[in-house]
């Protein structure tokens, strides 16, 4: 049997993103990466282990674009701009 069963430290401060749109990037690994299962820790949870199971070549990949998700999270930079009522047509 080639099912493999691996935890991936990730930062429970990132957790609740998986979980956004209805659960659309944990739905999106799991089809890109053959059936890889996540298991995120609850939110009252302090774990930071994500638990990936499935092929060992499917869950090291999952684990390696998990990865890649956090690094590009945690190094994009947001920032608030002021921008009066009466402008904000013009944005949209």
């Amino acid at each position: 049997d080639n099912t493999v069963e691996k935890s991936v430290t990730i930062d429970p401060k990132w957790h609740g993103r998986f979980f956004q749109n209805n659960r659309k990037l944990l739905l999106d690994i799991q089809k890109q990466f053959g059936d890889v299962n996540c298991r995120i820790p609850e939110k009252k949870s302090s774990s930071d282990q994500i638990v990936l199971r499935g092929a060992k070549t499917n869950v090291e990949q999952a684990e390696k674009h998990l990865l890649e998700l956090v690094d590009k999270w945690a190094n994009t930079t947001t920032k608030e701009l002021p921008i009066p009522h009466r402008h904000h047509g013009y944005l949209l």
